[in-house]
């Protein structure tokens, strides 16, 4: 498993799994970090970038009030993959996709998920009973 592209474990910024994948949404400023037996969480990485109250219809903090911070999670860990620890199976990718301002993420089982950017909500698990491409091009076309 490559885990090269990162971890986030600087205690100033977010505290995470090593064996974790992430990715960056820089127009609304979220971080998908996925550990790689599944377990998610959204992360704000806006420090201090966002001066308005309101983004995109979400309360932003202003971060200049709050010496000390860490990233505040927008989403709490949650299971994104459910991946039991004795499997061979590992999430092996989370991408952004700016042009549909979605998250993807990827297992090595080949279990492909789609996820709302700025809330980090499921839009289906693709080739699955779940899939709704009507669901994605309206979450599309609405951003």
């Amino acid at each position: 498993m490559d885990t090269s592209i990162g971890s986030i474990i600087n205690t100033t910024l977010a505290n995470v799994k090593i064996n974790s994948n992430w990715a960056v949404d820089t127009n609304n400023m979220r971080v998908l970090v996925v550990g790689d037996i599944g377990r998610a969480a959204l992360f704000d990485c806006s420090m201090g970038g966002f001066d308005a109250t309101l983004q995109k219809g979400q309360k932003i903090i202003n971060y200049k009030k709050m010496p000390n911070h860490k990233w505040p999670q927008v989403q709490m860990w949650f299971w994104a993959h459910v991946i039991n620890k004795d499997s061979s199976d590992y999430v092996h990718s989370v991408q952004f996709l700016d042009d549909e301002n979605v998250f993807v993420t990827a297992t090595s089982s080949g279990e492909v998920k789609l996820w709302a950017s700025l809330e980090c909500i499921s839009l289906g698990t693709l080739n699955s009973s779940d899939w709704n491409y009507k669901r994605i091009e309206s979450y599309v076309t609405k951003t």
